[in-house]
Parts: C-alpha cells; sequence; structure tokens
C-alpha cells in the first residue's frame, strides 16, 4: 500500500482530473449528438459499455499505483544498499583482522605451541551490515554473502570447539616435529585440522569482499584462492609454504570449490 503523502496525493488528483475531463467530453458529446437520446432507447447496453470504460480506467489506476509501489520500493532498496556500502571498508577491515587472528591462533595450535589459545571475538555489527546488504542486493550478490556468513559460522564453531580442547604438546613431541621439518603438524593439519582449513578459507573470502561490497566494487579481480594461499602462509603466519604441503596442496586442490 502506498502510504507516503507525495505518493498519494498524484494519484488522487489524477483520478479526479480524469472524472471532470471525462464527464466534461460526456456533456460536450452529448450536446452535439443524440447520444441521450440513445441511452435511453439503449440503457442495458449503455450501462455495459459505461461499466467497461469503468473498469478499464480502474485498471489503469491500479496499475500506476502499483508502478509507483515497485519504484518507492526500489529506490529506498537502493538508498540503504548504498548506505550499508559506504560503512562497507571498517567492515570489511574488522573481519579481515578477525580472520586473520584465527588462522594464526590455528596455526600454532596445529603446531602444538605452548599458548592458550582465545577465540577472537567477532563484533555483532559486521554481521548486521552484511546481513543488509543481502536483504537489499541482488540473487548473485545475496548467494554470496549468505555462504560467507554461514563459513564464517563453520569455522568459528570449529575453531571453538578445537580450543576448548586443545592441550601444548611435550617438549619431545615439538623437537620430533621440528626435526622432521614440520611434518608432523603438516599430516595433523591435513587429517585433523579442519579449523584451519576453514580458517585460511575464511581469510580469502574476506578478501573476496572488497570487490563485491566494498569500495574497489567492479574493480580488478583478485586470483584464485589456490594462487594466494601461500603468501598467506608467508605473510600472515610466518611459516615457509615448503613445510606444509599436505595441507597447502589439498586446500589448493579444493578450496575454489566452495565459489
Amino acid at each position: 500500500m502506498i502510504t507516503r503523502s507525495n505518493e498519494v496525493t498524484p494519484l488522487v488528483f489524477g483520478g479526479a482530473l480524469l472524472g471532470v475531463v471525462c464527464f466534461g467530453l460526456l456533456v460536450e458529446i452529448s450536446s452535439r449528438t443524440n447520444l441521450m437520446k440513445w441511452v435511453y432507447d439503449h440503457e442495458t447496453l449503455a450501462a455495459g459499455v459505461l461499466g467497461v470504460l469503468a473498469a478499464a480506467v480502474t485498471a489503469l489506476l491500479i496499475l500506476w499505483q502499483i508502478r509507483q509501489q515497485y519504484k518507492v520500493v526500489n529506490d529506498e532498496r537502493e538508498r540503504q544498499l548504498v548506505a550499508t556500502k559506504s560503512a562497507m571498508p571498517l567492515v570489511i577491515a574488522g573481519l579481515h583482522d578477525i580472520s586473520i587472528k584465527s588462522f594464526v591462533t590455528s596455526l600454532d595450535m596445529c603446531k602444538g605451541r605452548n599458548i592458550s589459545p582465545e577465540l577472537p571475538e567477532l563484533d555483532p555489527t559486521y554481521v548486521e551490515a552484511l546481513k543488509v546488504c543481502i536483504e537489499h542486493s541482488d540473487q548473485a550478490l545475496q548467494k554470496s554473502l549468505s555462504k560467507f556468513i554461514r563459513e564464517v559460522q563453520v569455522q568459528r564453531s570449529r575453531l571453538s570447539r578445537a580450543i576448548s580442547e586443545y592441550k601444548p604438546w611435550p617438549v619431545y613431541k615439538v623437537a620430533q616435529n621440528q626435526s622432521q621439518q614440520n611434518a608432523i603438524a603438516d599430516k595433523a593439519a591435513r587429517t585433523k585440522g579442519g579449523y584451519l582449513y576453514s580458517s585460511a578459507l575464511v581469510v580469502m573470502m574476506v578478501d573476496e569482499l572488497w570487490p563485491q561490497v566494498g569500495p574497489l566494487e567492479g574493480g580488478k579481480e583478485i586470483g584464485s584462492r589456490a594462487s594466494r594461499i601461500e603468501n598467506l602462509f608467508i605473510f600472515q603466519g610466518k611459516e615457509p609454504p615448503e613445510n606444509w604441503p599436505l595441507f597447502i596442496g589439498h586446500f589448493q586442490r579444493t578450496a575454489d570449490q566452495f565459489h
């Protein structure tokens, strides 16, 4: 239903003006022709014709009203989306920091380091901003953002459970892993490190938000996840990729299938 005065006013005055014009034309035609005599002679037919005309005018007014409704809804949707996207750089930056912390924590846990890991806190306003984008975006972006939110939930669930069960490795196991060039940690990450996989995947997906809803929207596309995983280990994990061949190989074969 149209409720705004600036939307109702044109409809009311338009209908009134149309009615006055039609009435004036009817009077003018009647004065110059034998229309009134014909109406009296064919009352049933005349009533039917007038009914059809009235229905046609009503239908046109309803269609115009529906068109105005769609225009108002689309305009409001666009305003909401623009307003939300204006804040997305801060949201994406915050999500990036959280995802990197989660990845580094996961990496430390896979190596059995003597730490007390904590799940990075997720600001609920970040998720709310993404939900607003979902509500006012096209279907392709809705699907992409919904998949991202779902993967974040999976990642945080896996990491939270792993943190609750975490126990640092004994000294001998740490030394053994070092002597084998991280083979023990790499194998564990490949077979039991679902939280590390999810954490790395979320980092990739956060980076992919920039061309979708960030200031780089419509700009140059970033590379595949397979091509970026080694840099994640080098620059964020401070780990040489060659020490994680099993995990990185598995990630490169599978991560891009989640698009």
